[in-house]
């Protein structure tokens, strides 16, 4: 025998062969859970319940942005993360957005909140960061929640193994108890069946059980209650135990490259370029012919054709030459997604898109300026924040597409810039003190001699944070807008403090209500005397009727 074959351990019978991996093992298809994980679920679980469930869903301003920092920082300290500017970003934005929330929460800052801790989560654990992989990473998540869940199972029991001594002794001392219990049960279920009179003694019997289970089941939760704990444990480990998924819907159609490549030039490319050339020319040729018309009459300010007024001119075409906006993206998108950007005839290509879009940015700015007349002869709504934001959002993506176009880059990198900007778009509609804006510039332009923007003080529903933008009007020159915003004013103090006296919890309160009730109150001596009998509702009745005019 050599040394090396002495040197070779023989196999022991009485040890047990090693645990080989299963195939789910293998593959990952079971995640890892900490024990960490296990209790910050259970605490998410407690903060919800605290924080929603306690509040009966009446949770606020403070309560979100509290439960908002709450969750980020718990997550903070299960992952420990190193630097990075993923995790930064995310981080400043929960705070921003915390901080909008405690001022002034919406239905849209919850949604806003649970997207946002789950993108902090995935950055604190490296995932991609980009939109495409982000859904898919929360699709996957959703679709392996059976399997995490057995993750979760699998570790508690791995803990529950290491007191197999108290385990055993339960389960001997249940048995000791339960089969005979079970045993006499049936027999006295006989006997009852047999005797009318041993019937009639276990009827009063299980009333009388029945009753002190009725008692003892007050102490439980309610099964709405159970099924919140239910609901909050599934979104806790969504929120707790992101699943990482590459593979992305866009993969087999755009690749995984951001980069474009020259590869192999498909058969019908001279086709697609003089397709692309004679579009490219067409379309110049009607935005040239649009920018004239609308330059006569948005910018010289032409005599427009009869029964048509300026502010039907400028409201019938912002959201129209916003969709032409985005079409122009789409079009140019698919023009240099892939082979174009490499042929003979890419330079002439190239030269008339950065015409069309140096007109499509004509066209942006004329659209702005549609929006701002009729904004200037109407006044400003939410809605119209919100085509501002639209047209923004447009041009920008238009931007992405010439950048691309600039630096050849694949269609996946558009992609992925133009949710982007959309996500973000939507994030800052989110943080926008809407009202502020609102009501801020309605009462500037009224003050300013536009007294047709009172209308929107009549249709515009307003919020605690809007109301003390209201105040500068109780100096206005009419007297019925002056009646009629104290009035307003009268009402909405009655109102917040309706609101006060049902608030019982410290999370249901918002610090924009708090501002709003001390506004009023700074100027109650002027109220008095614009409405000395206190009929507010008149006075609101009268500016309504004095605004028909302006419809």
């Amino acid at each position: 025998m050599t040394e090396e074959n002495a040197a070779t351990p023989m196999p022991n019978p009485a040890e047990p062969a090693a645990a080989q991996p299963t195939a789910s093992d293998k593959i990952g298809w079971i995640p890892d859970i900490t024990k960490t994980v296990i209790l910050s679920t259970l605490l998410l679980v407690i903060i919800f319940d605290y924080f929603i469930y306690q509040s009966w869903g009446r949770t606020d301003g403070l309560g979100l942005g509290a439960l908002i920092l709450l969750v980020a920082g718990l997550i903070w300290l299960i992952e420990r993360p190193s630097f990075s500017i993923g995790g930064l970003i995310c981080e400043g934005l929960l705070i921003l957005l915390a901080v909008r929330s405690i001022w002034q929460a919406s239905a849209w800052g919850w949604i806003t909140a649970f997207i946002l801790i789950f993108i902090f989560t995935s950055s604190l654990k490296m995932f991609s960061l980009h939109i495409t992989e982000l859904v898919h990473s929360f699709c996957w998540t959703g679709l392996k929640l059976p399997l995490i869940l057995t993750g979760y199972a699998r570790t508690i029991l791995k803990l529950s193994s290491r007191f197999p001594f108290w385990g055993a002794r339960l389960f001997r001392l249940g048995l000791i108890w339960l089969i005979p219990a079970v045993i006499v049960l049936v027999f006295i279920i006989i006997f009852a069946l047999a005797n009318s009179v041993v019937a009639s003694w276990m009827t009063s019997i299980w009333d009388w059980v029945w009753e002190q289970l009725s008692h003892i089941l007050d102490y439980f939760p309610s099964i709405g209650h159970i099924f919140f704990w239910i609901f909050s444990f599934i979104s806790a480990v969504i929120l707790l135990a992101p699943q990482k998924l590459k593979l992305t819907v866009l993969t087999p159609i755009l690749g995984d490259d951001e980069e474009m490549k020259q590869g192999s030039a498909l058969p019908f490319t001279d086709l697609l370029a003089a397709i692309a050339i004679n579009t490219l020319v067409a379309v110049n040729l009607v935005f040239l012919l649009y920018n004239i018309v609308d330059f006569s009459y948005l910018w010289i300010k032409k005599a427009l054709p009869q029964g048509l007024s300026y502010s039907e001119y400028a409201r019938s075409g912002t959201l129209w030459l916003t969709l032409a906006l985005a079409l122009t993206s789409l079009v140019l998108g698919v023009i240099f997604i892939r082979d174009l950007n490499f042929h003979r005839r890419t330079r002439l290509l190239k030269i008339l898109a950065w015409i069309w879009v140096a007109q499509n940015l004509i066209i942006a700015v004329g659209t702005f300026h549609r929006l701002l007349m009729y904004i200037d002869c109407n006044g400003l709504t939410r809605m119209r924040i919100v085509g501002a934001y639209g047209i923004l959002l447009v041009v920008i993506g238009l931007l992405i597409v010439a950048l691309k176009m600039h630096r050849v880059k694949s269609f996946l990198w558009m992609t992925r810039r133009h949710l982007l900007a959309f996500s973000l778009g939507l994030l800052a509609l989110v943080i926008t003190p809407m009202d502020v804006v609102v009501f801020k510039y309605n009462v500037h332009l009224i003050l300013h001699g536009n007294p047709r923007s009172a209308v929107q003080l009549i249709v515009q529903p307003i919020t605690a944070e809007g109301i003390p933008a209201l105040i500068p009007l109780l100096d206005c020159k009419d007297e019925t807008i002056r009646k009629g915003v104290a009035g307003i004013l009268l009402r909405e103090q009655e109102n917040l403090r309706q609101l006060q006296d049902k608030e019982q919890r410290w999370v249901e309160r918002e610090l924009s209500r708090f501002n709003a009730l001390k506004e009023i109150k700074s100027v109650r001596s002027t109220l008095e005397k614009i409405i000395p009998d206190g009929q507010w509702q008149k006075a609101i009745n009268d500016l309504n009727e004095h605004t028909k005019k302006w419809y």
